[in-house]
């Protein structure tokens, strides 16, 4: 979703999304009150550190893949766009090295698709990750008839059958199968919720996750806490996705956890490659989180805290 089509589809993302489900930034200096968590939770894991592998910046290639999900359908017989499969092109970013590497599965948002976030796939690749980022059925930006807010409760099981497909395929020794994390925009970001935190949807071979300007909806029953690490980045003037809906997430979440709050903006201007100010400070606190929770960098935790807080443009609070 480009900014200037966030307050046209708002209310289309927002309603839709719960219609579906049967739903009625060194230390931080923000008031973190609203965002802090009032009881005792479990600790989710960090990796042990990975071995010392070719110095930052990697080159890296593309390669574009077509996976179909034979075992289920996109939408409902009688549909327009109905299908008795669900294709999901896929575009995979490839570090240049022969040591296996990390991946991050990564779910675009409403009206979204992978070409609108190749600066962001291109750092995290020349940083050692692979990335694969599906463009899903019936939410991305093809239009009309395949246009469908509400399947988006069934892309957590998109990602996770492109998942096995490069896990079970010819990238697998391309890929740290035990460093495996997930980042997802907006209605992505729904999605990523989905995999860490619906028990639906729950993929376990996860080890992190990042949602950025998400939208929070459960899947097919309530909400259970992560078990992973995770990142919650937010634009507190967002309109399309309030900032309520990221402190409620995070006061929610089980520790290891960081809020990362930007001040003004648009959805989701910080994740695309559309301008923004916030365009460094996103980028580099993403690696900066996956470099803690997938590779184990413990030097990461503090380039997290200290990157995400620029005063006047981001703040970030840690659980």
């Amino acid at each position: 979703m480009r900014p200037h089509r966030v307050l046209a589809t708002a209310a289309a993302v927002v309603a839709g999304a719960l219609a579906a489900t049967g739903c009625t930034s060194t230390t931080a200096k923000t008031d973190a009150a609203a965002a802090s968590p009032t009881t005792t939770r479990p600790t989710a894991s960090i990796p042990s550190p990975q071995p010392p592998v070719a110095e930052r910046p990697f080159a890296f290639t593309v390669r574009h893949e077509e996976f179909v999900d034979k075992t289920r359908p996109t939408g409902n017989e009688g549909d327009p766009a109905y299908s008795p499969t669900r294709a999901l092109p896929t575009d995979i970013y490839i570090p240049t090295t022969s040591t296996p590497r990390p991946l991050i599965m990564f779910s675009h948002g409403y009206h979204g698709a992978p070409r609108k976030f190749t600066e962001l796939f291109g750092a995290w690749a020349r940083a050692g990750y692979v990335v694969a980022a599906p463009r899903f059925p019936l939410t991305s930006d093809r239009g009309d008839p395949y246009d469908v807010v509400g399947d988006f409760v069934n892309q957590p099981g998109d990602i996770s059958f492109v998942l096995t497909q490069l896990l079970e395929g010819p990238l697998r020794s391309r890929i740290d199968a035990t460093r495996v994390g997930a980042a997802g925009l907006s209605l992505g970001g729904a999605t990523t919720y989905g995999l860490v935190e619906s028990p639906c949807c729950r993929d376990p071979r996860l080890r992190a996750a990042a949602a950025f300007d998400a939208v929070r909806a459960p899947i097919r029953g309530s909400f259970e806490q992560n078990k992973i690490p995770l990142l919650i980045a937010h634009i507190d003037s967002d309109v399309a996705v309030p900032y309520a809906t990221a402190q409620q997430a995070f006061t929610d979440s089980a520790s290891p956890k960081w809020l990362l709050t930007f001040h003004g903006g648009l959805h989701p201007e910080a994740y695309e490659n559309s301008p923004s100010p916030h365009d460094r400070t996103a980028t580099q606190t993403s690696i900066d989180f996956f470099d803690l929770s997938l590779l184990g960098d413990p030097s990461a935790r503090a380039r997290l805290l200290h990157d995400g807080e620029h005063p006047g443009e981001s703040t970030i609070v840690a659980g």
